[in-house]
């Protein structure tokens, strides 16, 4: 949906000249957006559309999520000499040999099929020049938050910390409710904070099994507009991934307030978190060190917590909506 949110932004308030068609893969049942229509948007799903009806939009540019859709390539490989063809790249450097090859063969498998790239973050623009494209050929701040959902009038002292995203192993929700619960039984001083995750998915079962305590509570899946009062009824945000390319919920957490406790391989934290600026950073690898910053920020002074969550409100500010308009435009002016 904070694509969606993206383009609403570009044709109402932006550019109202352009119009916009976003092809879309079938819904996954463990995020279920509602999608609502727009007169200046046509929301199409990726098996009723085909390649007369790219030709019959005449584009001025199009945007694919990724470059490994052959449907997508196939449809787009006569456009790349004539108008931009971009492609979004979240990816995070790691250096595989995987990456090594993609680097190798760049020119001849991915620059044929995108003339620009459209990166997340500084993780991935560096990522992007390996991959043999020029600065002039890269554009950023692919994602961006819905920040007019999520105002904030006045910071509340509460003791919670929130968790929202997939309950999947990568994510790694385990690692927090395991850390939080040896917590509150090691330092039963911390008895006043709670835990709360928000979300579906495979793991979710297991854990509300697992792990049944009378501070943590499981909510399932939100839809964006009502996330803003789960964000506003808490003052910690943690997403313990290994491997998070970059996270939007992160920049909505920061918009509204939130300390935050991130790995240092969440692609968001680039942007949106310095350490004990506005909350901790810890090893990817460590549980130890996860649970270490956990607990260094449950018990932060409250005045240095308040501290932290308003250097949140200002890293959020880094990207806007304001800005994915003006890398995008910054390609072409004509309608899309």
């Amino acid at each position: 949906m904070y694509f969606y949110k993206c383009i609403e932004y570009l044709v109402e308030k932006y550019d109202t000249s352009v119009k916009a068609t976003i092809v879309v893969y079938p819904q996954d049942d463990n995020s279920p957006h509602a999608i609502p229509e727009h007169p200046a948007i046509t929301v199409i799903t990726k098996n009723d559309f085909t390649k007369g009806n790219l030709q019959q939009l005449n584009p001025a540019m199009i945007y694919k999520a990724g470059w490994g859709d052959k449907y997508y390539n196939e449809l787009t490989k006569d456009y790349r000499n004539r108008i931009p063809v971009v492609v979004g790249l979240d990816n995070l450097w790691e250096n595989t040999v995987r990456q090594k090859i993609a680097c190798l063969i760049a020119r001849w498998l991915i620059k044929p099929r995108a003339s620009h790239l459209w990166v997340a973050g500084p993780p991935q623009r560096s990522y992007a020049h390996k991959l043999s494209y020029n600065d002039n050929e890269i554009i950023e701040h692919l994602y961006c938050a819905d920040l007019s959902n999520f105002q904030v009038k006045e910071l509340k002292s509460v003791k919670q910390i929130l968790f929202i995203g997939r309950f999947v192993e990568y994510k790694r929700p385990h690692w927090l409710v395991k850390a939080f619960t040896e917590l509150l039984v090691e330092y039963p001083q911390l008895g006043d904070w709670t835990l709360k995750l928000v979300g579906n998915g495979p793991t979710k079962q297991l854990l509300e099994t697992e792990y049944t305590h009378a501070n943590i509570c499981y909510m399932n899946f939100v839809e964006p507009a009502g996330l803003a009062e789960l964000y506003a009824d808490s003052s910690i945000f943690c997403l313990p991934s290994h491997n998070e390319h970059w996270g939007v919920v992160v920049h909505e957490a920061a918009a509204t307030g939130q300390a935050l406790l991130l790995s240092d391989t969440c692609g968001a934290a680039s942007v949106f978190l310095e350490d004990k600026n506005n909350g901790r950073v810890f090893s990817s690898g460590s549980y130890e060190h996860f649970r270490e910053c956990l607990y260094d920020l449950m018990t932060t002074r409250e005045e240095v917590l308040e501290k932290y969550r308003y250097n949140s409100i200002k890293k959020s500010k880094l990207i806007t909506h304001e800005k994915w308009c003006e890398s995008i435009t910054s390609l072409t002016h004509a309608k899309t």
